[in-house]
């Protein structure tokens, strides 16, 4: 089966707005047998001697304006409202 180069970036921008509710797009699945939950992984401590650098990029939100244009102007009433089903209660107190 083929199909038009534009018809596939088409599917892939539906496919891509979809999933971010729930998780980047076109990430790695996890399937609790070859991929663990990693954040469970993570805190049992298998990631306890790997050296981090935590920080921001001032245009690092820029790459979600591609997939959704209203992200630009989130204010944080929608960004709660973005996060939650992410987040669940932990968006609460935000």
């Amino acid at each position: 089966m083929t199909a038009p180069v534009q018809q596939l970036l088409a599917a892939q921008q539906v496919a891509a707005q979809r999933q971010l509710t729930e998780s980047l797009p076109f990430g790695p699945v996890v399937d609790y047998e070859v991929l663990p939950p990693p954040l469970d992984r993570i805190a049992a401590g298998s990631a306890a001697s790997v050296p981090t650098i935590i920080g921001t990029n001032l245009n690092e939100a820029k790459l979600f304006a591609l997939v959704d244009p209203s992200a630009q102007e989130i204010g944080r009433d929608s960004l709660i409202q973005r996060m939650t089903p992410l987040f669940g209660d932990r968006t609460a107190g935000a």
